[in-house]
């Protein structure tokens, strides 16, 4: 297949067009590869046609670091079913490959300015940065805008909304389904189960569940059997 023709096929059909949907925009030949910011190396296109692009530069110069990293970056957010396995492997032997001087960060440290809170990656600290990034705070809850104890969390403990069930959500099991899921644990051999031959195991903060022949080692470490127990504040 030839995937040249088809890049610059895609390419010469958006040069000439109105785009007035959603946009992004590309460069004809990457940055990676030379490209510059200049408009005449700049094309828009649809995120479909962007992430087709991308793919095809893969297929056109294989092997190109920069390129699959912008594709597979491209998959960042978006259906998984967009990252095709080809993409992947191809991927993976590359990364491979990136390790020790070879690696971008090689001898690099995360640093940040706490003045204008920037964040740098750098071999020697510049003057008045410190090493760590940025320290993140603690979201606050989107009801009484109280520090919710997390960098993640939406809702303080009190205004946390109370997770459905699956029947209050409107989800109902039919005759059918009901009949298939009995057939599928009955006939499964407990060997199978996820959980066979495993432990919880916690030390106050953590939990893991383990293969039982290797509790003991996390015994020895101060774990004790069994979960966290949930305590509601």
């Amino acid at each position: 297949m030839n995937y040249k023709s088809i890049y610059n096929n895609l390419i010469t059909k958006a040069q000439n067009r109105i785009l007035n949907e959603q946009c992004e925009v590309h460069h004809i030949l990457p940055r990676c590869m030379g490209g510059t910011d200049d408009s005449s190396n700049l094309v828009k296109l649809t995120p479909e046609e962007h992430y087709v692009a991308h793919q095809l530069l893969t297929k056109i110069h294989p092997g190109h670091h920069g390129l699959l990293h912008a594709a597979m970056m491209m998959c960042v957010g978006r259906p998984s079913n967009k990252l095709y396995g080809w993409l992947k492997r191809q991927y993976r032997v590359i990364a491979k490959q990136r390790t020790g001087s070879k690696n971008g960060s090689y001898g690099k440290r995360w640093y940040h300015n706490p003045s204008t809170l920037e964040n740098g990656k750098f071999s020697i600290a510049p003057n008045g940065w410190t090493l760590g990034r940025v320290p993140s705070k603690n979201t606050t809850c989107e009801t009484c805008n109280q520090d919710t104890g997390s960098k993640t969390r939406r809702f303080c403990n009190e205004h946390r909304p109370k997770p459905l069930s699956p029947t209050e959500r409107g989800f109902k099991r039919t005759t059918e389904m009901n009949r298939h899921m009995s057939s599928l644990y009955k006939g499964r051999p407990k060997e199978q189960h996820h959980q066979f031959g495993k432990r919880w195991v916690n030390n106050g903060e953590t939990q893991l569940m383990v293969p039982v022949d290797e509790v003991h080692q996390y015994l020895e470490n101060h774990w004790v059997i069994g979960k966290l127990k949930r305590t509601l504040s």
